[in-house]
């Protein structure tokens, strides 16, 4: 069986490429069955790389969200981040100051 680390794989035009690392002692990888193993490696990563949901952000426009981004933020835990106030009780006095820890979040997922 052969164990791939991440630097095997590349990003080209939208999708993930395995490109074949030499091995420590000299050589390529040696069979076909090892080939065809590193090809389905690189296929479940772009599969977990899809985009599978969008979220409109008045900052970042589009925000693609992956399905286990999204399940991240289907969680309770998550979810109450809607409830804290970046800026305390400012949106008391400025009905627009509307910045909760869930938009934050939502737009560091973005940048990063």
């Amino acid at each position: 069986m052969v164990q791939l680390s991440l630097s095997g794989l590349s990003r080209a035009g939208g999708s993930l490429i395995y490109e074949p690392q030499p091995e420590q002692k000299g050589g390529n990888i040696k069979s076909e069955t090892d080939m065809m193993s590193a090809k389905r490696y690189a296929d479940k990563w772009e599969i977990l790389l899809q985009p599978y949901k969008v979220i409109k952000d008045p900052v970042h426009k589009d925000i693609w969200l992956t399905e286990t981004e999204t399940r991240i933020i289907d969680t309770p835990e998550f979810q109450r981040l809607r409830y804290i106030h970046q800026l305390g009780p400012t949106h008391l006095i400025y009905p627009g100051a509307k910045h909760t820890r869930f938009d934050h979040c939502l737009g560091t997922l973005y940048v990063a």
